[in-house]
């Protein structure tokens, strides 16, 4: 079975820190997007075109989470930036 890789929709998307927050503006839509800090480390491993395995082994080694759990976190995550069209499968 094959891995997919994800990658950000750069074309559409402006990202700024904000008071320690990661903020993402969808240029498409004009809505704004805040991060969470496990969200933003696995947004900016997205630059890179992580595959899921990798971001819960980037998850794992930078919080004190086990993989089940990070697992769980990279696959929402994963749906959650694809149903607002923030990330694509490539």
């Amino acid at each position: 079975k094959k891995a997919f890789m994800y990658r950000k929709k750069n074309d559409e998307l402006t990202e700024r820190e904000v008071e320690g927050e990661l903020v993402i503006l969808q240029g498409s839509t004009g809505d704004i997007h805040k991060l969470n800090q496990v969200a933003a480390c696995m947004w900016k491993e997205l630059d890179q075109h992580f595959t899921p395995d990798r971001l819960v082994k980037r998850v794992t080694e930078q919080y004190a989470i086990d993989s089940k759990k990070a697992r769980q976190d990279v696959d929402q995550f994963l749906n959650d930036m694809m149903a607002l069209n923030l990330v694509e499968k490539i």
